[in-house]
């Protein structure tokens, strides 16, 4: 049985303080339902290790505000991982590619002048209704290239906008992974992780991660464990089992909660191990230390 106390490699969550909590607008809260108990630094330090967890974290609100704006969150996560170097894996940079070269020099700069970790670039194509495969998106990957930096693509239905008319101006397609399968192919070199879930189109994810060797891994943030698609539950221990990593969207899912799921669905030893660090590490490990 694996030990409940296993270290745990996050590789996509959120900060639980009021500097940094993804829902600076509080409508996108509603997606929840709750109000959620925002933290000081120290005690979001203080939780991630009572719980054994190194997370990659994302500020999610980046992607939509002023490039002036997202570079004092990059650097107000810079000061607090040389604090607490130990806590994080490092970060996942957000920026909207609408901002064009000042948003691709602030995405240089996090590379090359901050200590953020293992840093690299995510893309929600929901946010801005930017798919992945959109020219926006080259100068970023041509950076995470010449920088040996990894890609999130997130995937799959979105929480932003769910339930608000329109769904808030956001389209649920431009998280397809049909934009994950043209980007692999047309960046053979770029190491992928795919984000979420893949509903509703969970067989189209999975026929890309195994079919693409540089999409590298799914981690499924966003959903508890017992509520997957049974497709993807299926395919956990078996076709998938090396490709897919934990994946924790803390704080709005607390790490009790995700440890009691997945430890209650039929897997191996092994592959719990694999979910929880090996796969992580094997593909983290090449860009920073763990």
């Amino acid at each position: 049985m694996v030990d409940s106390d296993t270290q745990i490699l996050d590789v996509h969550s959120h900060f639980s303080t009021e500097e940094g909590f993804v829902f600076q607008n509080p409508d996108d809260s509603d997606t929840f339902g709750e109000e959620f108990d925002l933290k000081s630094e120290a005690e979001m330090v203080e939780d991630l290790q009572a719980a054994n967890v190194k997370p990659m974290l994302d500020f999610g609100f980046t992607a939509t505000v002023e490039v002036d704006v997202a570079r004092e969150k990059h650097d107000y996560f810079a000061d607090m991982y040389a604090e607490n170097p130990d806590a994080f894996l490092g970060l996942w940079v957000q920026l909207d590619p609408r901002h064009g070269d000042e948003a691709v020099a602030e995405f240089e700069r996090c590379l090359t002048e901050l200590d953020l970790g293992i840093t690299g670039f995510t893309i929600n194509g929901s946010t801005t209704n930017t798919p992945a495969d959109d020219e926006l998106h080259e100068p970023f990957y041509d950076l995470c290239l010449e920088h040996e930096a990894p890609v999130l693509i997130n995937n799959g239905y979105s929480g932003l906008g769910a339930g608000q008319p329109g769904g808030g101006g956001h389209l649920v397609e431009p998280c397809h992974p049909k934009y994950v399968d043209r980007v692999a192919a047309d960046h053979p070199e770029l190491q992928i992780i795919v984000g979420r879930p893949g509903w509703p189109w969970q067989g189209e994810t999975i026929a890309t991660l195994l079919h693409k060797g540089n999409v590298v891994g799914n981690e499924l943030h966003g959903w508890r464990p017992k509520y997957y698609p049974d497709e993807l539950k299926y395919d956990i221990g078996r076709r998938l089992k090396n490709k897919i990593m934990f994946g924790g969207d803390y704080p709005l899912i607390d790490y009790e909660t995700l440890r009691s799921d997945w430890e209650s669905m039929d897997l191996s030893d092994e592959v719990l191990q694999k979910v929880y660090y090996d796969n992580a590490a094997e593909v983290l490990g090449q860009f920073g230390d763990l």
